[in-house]
């Protein structure tokens, strides 16, 4: 997520919520469930801790951050709803971040991350 205060906020702006679950793995959880009938969100949640990673990206051309930035801004000041253009997402193309771009990494321990699934 570009802005952090929407990683909390999925709901409202219609998006994956990725604090609970990375879309790929919710997406592997579902297959496993309709292939063996046998659920892993459970064991997966209590394996993993939600987090939000801090970095740098150095891409030629960051401009790509520069309207859904703006658009937050406005959104937030004019005490409107967010929805999914006021946010982006990185997408790294598998590629991954190396260690000396990592500028923080902050565990959200507090958080209540159990979510009803379909399953």
């Amino acid at each position: 997520m570009l802005v952090r205060e929407t990683a909390f906020r999925s709901e409202e702006m219609g998006n994956h919520d990725y604090l609970w679950l990375p879309e790929i793995v919710e997406d592997i959880c579902n297959a496993y469930y309709e292939t063996y009938n046998i659920k892993l969100y459970d064991f997966i949640l209590k394996a993993t801790s939600p987090c939000i990673v801090k970095f740098l990206e150095k891409t030629p051309n960051g401009n790509w951050c520069l309207r859904p930035a703006v658009y937050y801004l406005y959104l937030v000041t004019n005490n409107k709803k967010l929805i999914m253009d006021s946010n982006t997402c990185f997408d790294g193309e598998g590629n991954t971040i190396p260690k000396e771009n990592i500028l923080e990494i902050e565990f959200l321990s507090s958080l209540n991350i159990e979510k009803p699934h379909n399953q």
